[in-house]
């Protein structure tokens, strides 16, 4: 019963879905990647995240319509390396798009040329950059040269030179993995990752409003065991 009670997703994921399913913090997300676009509001945003409500549905972490059906946005934060992202964001597009399709009863069956919005697939790839491509292909990786006939391109994200929000949260899952690494599952880690997070602005005003929320973002890092001692994360 512990372990079916246990959350799956690490505190990182957690984050990334509850922080962006805030729209102070979306918009600075839009605005980390169209700075061009000086006159967006809250209001132009609408969240189009995937909810998985069967077991083993399709989900994915972000999803954004920007100006109603002017551009929409899917964004994911991986850990880890791999060519199988851009299948997975692929899926996520089109099973957007058919809730899109579904929710504004548009027919695909008839004459008429529908509307939809642009798409747009990001990664934020938490890890170092190394040698991979600034830009995903799905013909590219699993099709070169074979003339094949789909393709979907994912832009990835890494860490740069900037103080955007993007860049603040690649440093938060940088802290918890240092933080992990050095005092394992442990409440100390959970403190040292919120006091150093805090310490370096990163995340800090996200940190700070929902310490609540925090505290139990955070009991995801411990064994099961620990959840009943870990009473308040204190944040300077």
């Amino acid at each position: 019963m512990t372990n079916e009670k246990r959350i799956k997703h690490s505190v990182k994921d957690t984050v990334f879905r509850d922080m962006f399913s805030e729209k102070k913090y979306l918009i600075q997300l839009y605005e980390a990647l169209h700075p061009e676009d000086t006159d967006i509001t809250k209001d132009d945003l609408e969240i189009v995240t995937l909810q998985s409500i069967l077991l083993n549905g399709i989900y994915n972490d972000l999803g954004f319509m920007v100006r109603g059906k002017h551009l929409m946005i899917l964004v994911e934060a991986q850990s880890t390396w791999s060519a199988n992202i851009v299948v997975r964001a692929l899926i996520y597009i089109m099973s957007t798009y058919q809730d899109y399709f579904n929710a504004n009863q548009i027919q695909l069956y008839g004459s008429h040329k529908v509307e939809m919005p642009k798409p747009e697939l990001y990664v934020i790839y938490t890890g170092d950059k190394g040698n991979h491509p600034d830009t995903l292909s799905l013909q590219d990786e699993f099709f070169p040269d074979s003339g094949c006939c789909i393709d979907a391109k994912v832009k990835m994200i890494y860490l740069r030179n900037s103080d955007d929000i993007i860049n603040r949260y690649i440093g938060f899952c940088r802290v918890c993995n240092e933080q992990v690494a050095l005092h394992g599952r442990t409440l100390k880690a959970a403190k040292e990752i919120v006091r150093i997070c805090c310490d370096k602005n990163l995340l800090k005003e996200y940190l700070s409003e929902r310490e609540r929320e925090v505290e139990e973002i955070m009991l995801t890092l411990f064994d099961q065991q620990h959840f009943t001692t870990f009473l308040k994360i204190k944040i300077a």
